[in-house]
């Protein structure tokens, strides 16, 4: 993913909840280019059998910190969307 913003270095890090980034490349004082970590702890199960769980996106670098709260959001399908539809029934 891309991660704009301002004053970065080669020496900058991301973490997503927590966990750093998989790699960080520097493009531009504006740019970095992030590989997200795999998710870092147990979703929670949402409607129509998705998984979601957000995370706050620290930036850092030196002893400047910069957090996005909940800036960034796993999210797994675990069963195609048209099962979950409303099923009407006809009473008889």
């Amino acid at each position: 993913m891309q991660v704009t913003g301002t004053c970065f270095t080669p020496t900058t890090a991301v973490r997503f909840g927590g966990i750093e980034a998989s790699s960080v490349t520097f493009v531009d004082e504006s740019t970095l280019r992030v590989q997200v970590p795999p998710l870092p702890m147990q979703p929670t199960l949402a409607p129509c059998g998705a998984l979601y769980f957000p995370v706050d996106v620290t930036v850092s670098d030196g002893g400047e910190t910069s957090t996005l709260e909940l800036g960034y959001v796993y999210v797994f399908v675990v069963r195609p969307a048209r099962l979950c539809s409303w099923i009407q029934f006809k009473t008889l």
